[in-house]
């Protein structure tokens, strides 16, 4: 699994690359198609023995269906039937074995547009498969991707987590089918203070990744009963360990194919954080500090590690940053204007009533009639649903420059 992290940890297009869905029950073979279409697409499972399967084809839409003929046997070309009817443009690929003509020329009556021998080696797979994908437009899939609101933290103890509530609860307010999908550690925490009962969480969903659907979601995942909101929590940073960054992409992608929006919180995201490589893909995001110089320079060192050729900062971060004493603490414009953003959101600074909340379950509840909080979120949520190619908001005003602990352009 080395050569493949490392390969994903170049890819930088989760939300816009095409999908390519892998209907089989063999790791090496699936592995090896991952490895191989490594920054072209971003590969998930289907489960190939149930209509599950066909579910989430049905779901993400994919650009590409391989199909893996050993799982099927002579029920190939129904399977492949079945399939050109859900993508009746899609590229539907068999793989099996080139030396067999009948099974051959079955796959390609049935609809497949080709079929690529499965005991390829991972160079031969990309020889074969990597010019289809190249091909392919790139660019948001708005038309089978939900929108992903996507929240980091400067540091773990600026309480983004609390901005993704925020976010996540508004949304749901509206009613829509929102998602808040928090990846860090101690997220159990979430769960207790919206008084809710965490039985189904992250690991469970990346176990379940190749059979994964509306359905299943909507009986496990728990939701908020005050405002609507599905809550998918990661119970163990064993979950993380367990699993490679291809897995949580494919996580991201399927999940955003089956919620009308997804709030994704990643918290800190250091440049030896496991979650490192799922920053990396996100087209935009919201980065979360406070004033302090501390946490200024930790924002600093994220926005180097998630820094991309040719793309500035401000295309991609938006800086939110909580209030505090201006006379103390450095002026959210001036922070903004050091880390090369535009100009910040403010965010209220965490006070008792939220905790009292926390403490008594009612965060949710809390969250939602907080004007100061949804008056943010709302803020948030619009400048990270911006097209590219948007007119900038206004930078602001430079005055002396300060001694801070970093060089500007990092």
């Amino acid at each position: 699994m080395s050569n493949i992290r490392e390969a994903l940890q170049s890819d930088a297009g989760l939300l816009s690359l095409p999908i390519v869905a892998v209907m089989s029950d063999d790791a090496d073979l699936t592995e090896r198609l991952v490895a191989a279409l490594a920054g072209v697409a971003t590969v998930i499972r289907a489960d190939p023995s149930s209509d599950a399967g066909l579910s989430v084809v049905e779901a993400t839409r994919p650009a590409l269906v391989a199909v893996d003929a050993q799982c099927f046997g002579n029920l190939l070309p129904d399977q492949v039937t079945r399939l050109r009817a859900i993508l009746p443009n899609g590229l539907i690929v068999a793989l099996g074995d080139e030396q067999d003509a009948d099974q051959v020329l079955a796959a390609v009556r049935a609809g497949a547009q080709d079929l690529v021998d499965r005991s390829m080696s991972e160079l031969g797979l990309r020889r074969a498969l990597r010019p289809r994908m190249e091909r392919l437009p790139r660019g948001p899939q708005a038309d089978r991707q939900a929108p992903c609101f996507a929240l980091l933290a400067a540091r773990c103890e600026d309480r983004s987590r609390e901005v993704a509530l925020a976010i996540a609860t508004a949304r749901a307010k509206q009613g829509k089918s929102v998602l808040l999908l928090d990846l860090t550690a101690g997220a159990p925490v979430l769960a207790m203070g919206l008084d809710m009962a965490a039985r189904y969480g992250v690991g469970e969903a990346l176990r379940d990744l190749d059979r994964l659907d509306g359905a299943l979601l909507q009986s496990a995942v728990p939701r908020d009963p005050a405002t609507g909101l599905s809550v998918l929590l990661l119970g163990s940073t064993e979950d993380l360990a367990e699993a490679g960054p291809g897995d949580l992409r494919a996580l991201v992608v399927l999940l955003r194919s089956l919620y009308a929006e997804i709030v994704l919180h990643l918290g800190d995201v250091t440049p030896q954080a496991p979650l490192l490589p799922l920053a990396a893909g996100l087209r935009r995001f919201g980065l979360v500090m406070t004033q302090s110089v501390a946490s200024a320079a930790a924002a600093a060192t994220v926005l180097q590690a998630l820094d991309q050729p040719g793309l500035a900062r401000r295309e991609r971060a938006v800086g939110i940053i909580a209030a505090h004493d201006g006379a103390v603490h450095l002026s959210a414009a001036r922070i903004a204007a050091e880390l090369e953003l535009d100009a910040p959101v403010l965010a209220p600074a965490p006070g008792a009533a939220l905790l009292n909340a926390l403490n008594a379950g009612t965060l949710s509840g809390f969250v939602a009639g907080s004007r100061p909080l949804q008056k943010m979120a709302a803020a948030v949520a619009g400048r990270l649903a911006e097209q590219k190619g948007a007119a900038p908001a206004a930078m602001p005003r430079r005055g002396l420059r300060l001694a801070l602990p970093w060089k500007r352009g990092q």
